[in-house]
C-alpha cells in the first residue's frame, strides 16, 4: 500500500512534464490560453472512442521561471511515451497540428516533454 500526502497514485501513474515558453510572462494569461486551445480540442475530438479529456490547467500544476513555464499533468492510465495521451501530442508535440499552431499563435511555444513515472 502506498501512502502519499499530496495525491494518490495507482499502479500505473505517470506525469507528463510539458515545458513551454510564455511570451507574455503573465501566468493567468498562459493558463487561459492553454485552456482555450484544450477546449477547442475537446470540442473537435471529444466524440471519438477512447477519448481522454484533457485536465483544465490550474496554477497548482505550473512552475514558472521567467518565460519558462512547466506544466505537470498527472495521467493515471498512461505510463510511457508510446501511450502518451493524444491531447498532449496534439497540443505540445505535433508541430503540424492546428492546436500546436494555435498555441504558438497565442504566444506559447511548446518545448520539451518529460515523463515522470511515480512507480519507479
Amino acid at each position: 500500500m502506498k501512502i502519499k500526502q499530496d495525491f494518490v497514485t495507482n499502479s500505473s501513474s505517470t506525469s507528463f512534464i510539458v515545458c513551454s515558453k510564455n511570451i507574455s510572462k503573465d501566468i493567468i494569461d498562459f493558463i487561459n490560453k492553454v485552456n482555450l486551445v484544450q477546449n477547442e480540442f475537446i470540442k473537435d475530438e471529444g466524440w471519438r472512442e477512447n477519448f481522454e479529456t484533457p485536465p483544465k490547467i490550474t496554477s497548482e500544476m505550473l512552475k514558472q521561471e521567467g518565460q519558462e513555464v512547466t506544466i505537470e499533468i498527472l495521467s493515471p492510465i498512461f505510463s510511457d511515451e508510446e501511450k502518451m495521451p493524444q491531447y498532449i501530442k496534439e497540443l505540445f508535440i505535433n508541430k503540424d497540428s492546428k492546436y500546436y499552431k494555435k498555441l504558438c499563435s497565442l504566444g506559447i511555444e511548446p518545448g520539451e516533454i518529460k515523463i515522470k513515472n511515480y512507480n519507479e
